[in-house]
Formats: C-alpha cells, structure tokens, sequence
C-alpha cells in the first residue's frame, strides 16, 4: 500500500489503500495496553473511525489504572478524560467519597469498631457473593463487588459466561483472612467446573484477593485485585 500511494498519490485507489493502512495499523494495537503507542496513533490519524476507537481504547485504559478509593486519582481521570465514558461514573465515586469522609468526620466517637472476627466475616461474605455471582453468570453483581475490573477483564469474563453453561465454583482458604487497617489480603484454592462447547471443562487455580474497606454507611469491604 505505501508503494502503492508513493507512485500513484492521487491514484483511483489513493484514498482506499491510505485506509488499508490505518485498518492494518489498528489491527496491531486494538490489543494493546501501550498508551504511547495508542498516542502516537490518534497523532497519526487525527480523525476517522480508527482515530474514535483508539480514543475510547484510551480512555478505558485511563479507567482501568485509576483507583477507585482514591480521590486524586478519580480526578486526574477526569482531567484527562472530561468527556470520557467513566466520566459520570469517577464523578459519582468522588461525590460518594466526599459523603463517607463527612460521615466519618461527624461519627459519634462511642461508635464500637468491628471486631477481627466480624471483619473477617465480611470478607468471607464478599468470598461467598464472588461465587454467587460466577455461578449466576452475573457480570453487574460481580462488578459491584470489585468495581476497579479493567474493560478487559469485564469483556473476557462477559465472554467466558456467554460460551459456557452449568458454570460451578468451589473455592478452599488457604490460611485465615490477613487484615491490617482498611486492607486485606485472602488466598485460596479455586475450582471452576463448566460445560464449553458441549464439553465439561475445568480450571483449578491458587487465587489471592486483595480488598479495600469502603467507608460508606454501612462500611463493606470490595476487591481491588485478583491474582
């Protein structure tokens, strides 16, 4: 196509070979987590169909790395992304902190703190609404449970519910719950058991879960990663 387009520029096929191009060079990063490349892209094509989706590549990109408990880093998103499509989502998250803040600041100081049992509960309840949602082939219900899933890993997982059937997860802990303040970390062995094509698959995986607390009212506690 370039040979093409340096012999005949204003050729009967100039503007079609000029799109093969893009549509090629699209193709090689449409995958990509390289925020530079995906810049030097929109640079390269400052308008078109490719230009949109590489826009929206990065502002999923941008999302992904932005922490959702964190309001520097929600607001940073915006500034980078006013217009973005997590837009409305990072301004719910900071009005949603700014309202925990508050009520943290005016709680009655007699107010008990939970217990290491109790904590340890809710974590193994969050545990038990992972699995739920897995086995209910629910992508909202597990979203509102690790808010912080990249667009990558919501698309593989839509993708993974879509192509299978009698879906079960068993999971045994490895060891008890680590907490230590608004943190934790559990580990455990998981066993994904499906059906794919009308034959049973199994995956089987050491897994550790880190969480975050949200000071919300009530308090609960939500995933922040999955290794």
């Amino acid at each position: 196509y370039d040979h093409y387009i340096e012999k005949m520029p204003d050729g009967k096929h100039s503007q079609q070979a000029r799109d093969e191009i893009a549509d090629l060079e699209w193709r090689s990063l449409e995958n990509s987590s390289d925020s530079a490349a995906l810049e030097g892209f929109l640079r390269k094509y400052p308008s078109g169909i490719y230009h949109d989706r590489a826009c929206g590549k990065l502002d999923d990109l941008g999302w992904s790395r932005t922490k959702q408990n964190d309001n520097s880093s929600l607001r940073s998103y915006l500034q980078t992304f006013p217009d973005g499509h997590h837009a409305a989502e990072a301004r719910k998250r900071i009005e949603e902190l700014g309202s925990a803040a508050t009520l943290a600041s005016t709680a009655k100081p007699s107010v008990a703190e939970p217990s290491a049992s109790d904590e340890r509960n809710a974590i193994l309840e969050v545990l038990g609404r992972y699995r739920k949602a897995y086995e209910g082939y629910n992508l909202q219900q597990l979203q509102e449970i690790w808010p912080g899933m990249s667009a990558q890993q919501v698309k593989s997982l839509g993708d993974f519910f879509d192509h299978t059937s009698g879906l079960s997860l068993d999971y045994r802990l490895l060891g008890t719950p680590t907490i230590e303040g608004g943190h934790a970390t559990v580990a455990f062995q998981q066993s994904l058991q499906y059906v794919a094509n009308g034959k049973p698959g199994k995956d089987s995986a050491k897994v550790v879960m880190r969480l975050t607390k949200f000071r919300g009212t009530p308090e609960t506690w939500r995933i922040d990663s999955i290794r």
